[in-house]
């Protein structure tokens, strides 16, 4: 989990921090109604996805899901959605750009797969 600390900057210039479970379908749309733009960093890690596929699964792609069909529902202007290096599974090369496919070879990594999640 972050640090709110790391997010003082921004709250002190007007935006807010909300801490919600993105799994709670009532709470996301609420959220999503008042949003021009949502940052989309909720996910559970790799550790976590190798004792708890279906969890890790159901927060970092269901979830996910839902989060995009919120935020168009309540016409959010900008979604932003961060995502972990796994996506690409073993580097064929070194430097990584977004042209590397995305081979995941953990739960985790294909619940993060951007590749799957496009509006």
């Amino acid at each position: 989990m972050g640090k709110k600390e790391n997010l003082k900057g921004l709250i002190d210039d007007g935006a807010d921090l909300i801490i919600a479970d993105i799994r709670d379908e009532a709470e996301i749309d609420k959220l999503t109604k008042q949003a021009e733009v949502v940052f989309h960093l909720a996910c559970l890690g790799v550790r976590h996805s190798m004792n708890n596929p279906l969890e890790n699964h159901d927060v970092n792609a269901t979830a996910t899901l839902k989060l995009l069909n919120a935020s168009r529902r309540n016409h959010v202007r900008k979604f932003i959605y961060v995502c972990s290096s796994d996506v690409y599974g073993t580097a064929g090369w070194v430097q990584v750009s977004e042209q590397h496919p995305t081979l995941p070879n953990t739960v985790y990594g294909d619940s993060q797969n951007g590749d799957r999640v496009k509006s």
